[in-house]
């Protein structure tokens, strides 16, 4: 095929489809978040992150799962603290509740937090995701609780991309932990992930946000 011929049929040709864009849509957020990074290597800061693969229920040693969990004891703590709000739920997007763990014996207390879905457009909130992370690690207190599992928050269900997903937890968590109002309260953050491409992810994104001399 020629030239000119090789041009007229792309002018013509239809665009991506929807499922093509978004993709390179997330790859090219992605690339540009992490050649914008400058996070600097903090051993004790890495010390405190830890990166699960498998399943929340085998993890040992933390204080407080993030989860959905909602068995009965779980429901009449929720409605006896958290009063049902003007927007007809008991805790609003972006916010947190915490609870007892009754059934989940790994963990003290369960938190409980309400994600956000895409905007009107279909573009991610990433303000309100970073405020699930951060509502949640209000909690911490650096005695009784003072470690915490995180899922990977507002994909699923709610639709949020995972390389969006993937790194308002990390960066936000990196920045938590330079706080100095945080950063005694928190001894461990882990982040648990369920399936292989959130893996692929977490996996991709971490040593930009978590960078070691060994890396």
């Amino acid at each position: 095929m020629d030239e000119t011929t090789k041009q007229n049929k792309h002018s013509t040709r239809k665009d991506h489809s929807q499922s093509l864009r978004e993709r390179n849509e997330n790859d090219l957020f992605l690339l540009k978040v992490l050649v914008g990074l400058n996070y600097s290597v903090d051993e004790e800061i890495n010390s405190k992150v830890e990166l699960y693969f498998g399943n929340f229920l085998d993890i040992q040693g933390y204080d407080v799962m993030v989860n959905a969990a909602n068995g009965e004891n779980i429901r009449k703590e929720a409605i006896k603290n958290y009063p049902v709000n003007k927007q007809g739920g008991r805790i609003n997007t972006g916010f947190a509740a915490i609870t007892g763990a009754y059934n989940l014996k790994n963990f003290k207390k369960i938190v409980h937090t309400v994600g956000p879905y895409l905007d009107k457009e279909g573009n991610p909130q990433e303000n309100l995701l970073s405020s699930c992370y951060l509502e949640s690690i209000k909690f911490l207190d650096g005695k009784k609780l003072s470690s915490i599992v995180f899922p990977c928050l507002s994909t699923g269900f709610y639709g949020f991309p995972m390389s969006h997903a993937c790194f308002v937890a990390l960066s936000t968590i990196r920045n938590v932990l330079e706080n100095i109002k945080y950063k005694k309260k928190i001894h461990k953050v882990c982040f648990c992930v369920f399936n292989d491409l959130e893996q692929q992810f977490y996996k991709y994104i971490f040593p930009f946000v978590f960078p070691s001399r060994k890396n």
